[in-house]
């Protein structure tokens, strides 16, 4: 089965990041699911290395557009090594000014009893270690706004995840003025 390629750039990322010590084509090649999948195409030596060299270098350049710092490295017996150290990939500290933390506390609280509720904590705990003040509390029950989505409504789920997805939803909707039930196609998001 083909892999995703934002799974292999992300598997590249990964594997730059996580060296202590630049990695040759060689081992990046071994190493990456992906490539080993494309080298084992049944093709030629050759061929599957002129592939892989292509899809490598067109990964190296999308990772580079995307901000990555990707070091290359020659070691003493010439062989050229890649690297992504991690402090050249650091994302600047956070600074949420009390507008912005606000918002994102309020953005929390709307999770709150939701199934999404475990990952909007987990993300104003990260949040709160990168500098969100702590006097900031999005579950205060003292708040001026108090948004509720009720999830006890059973379609609440799966336009959550069509929403999420991107996906249109088709369901039976009957108007109050209608005595039949209509089919309508809804793009949620």
């Amino acid at each position: 089965m083909a892999i995703a390629k934002a799974e292999r750039l992300m598997n590249l990322a990964l594997c730059l990041l996580g060296a202590r010590r630049p990695l040759s084509k060689r081992e990046l090649r071994d190493s990456i699911e992906a490539y080993v999948e494309a080298s084992g195409s049944g093709r030629g030596a050759t061929a599957s290395d002129d592939s892989f060299n292509r899809m490598f270098e067109r990964d190296k350049d999308d990772l580079r557009e995307l901000g990555l710092v990707i070091e290359t490295v020659e070691s003493l017996d010439g062989e050229v090594g890649y690297l992504a150290r991690r402090d050249s990939n650091r994302l600047p500290p956070i600074t949420l000014d009390a507008e912005e933390a606000a918002a994102l506390g309020l953005a929390a609280k709307v999770w709150q009893q939701a199934r999404l509720a475990g990952a909007a904590s987990g993300a104003l705990q990260k949040l709160r270690a990168a500098g969100l003040p702590e006097d900031v509390d999005p579950y205060e029950a003292h708040g001026a706004l108090e948004p509720r989505i009720p999830v006890h409504e059973a379609a609440f789920e799966p336009l959550m995840l069509a929403c999420r997805d991107r996906r249109p939803v088709v369901f039976d909707y009957r108007k109050a003025s209608a005595a039949h039930p209509e089919t309508r196609h809804v793009e949620p998001w």
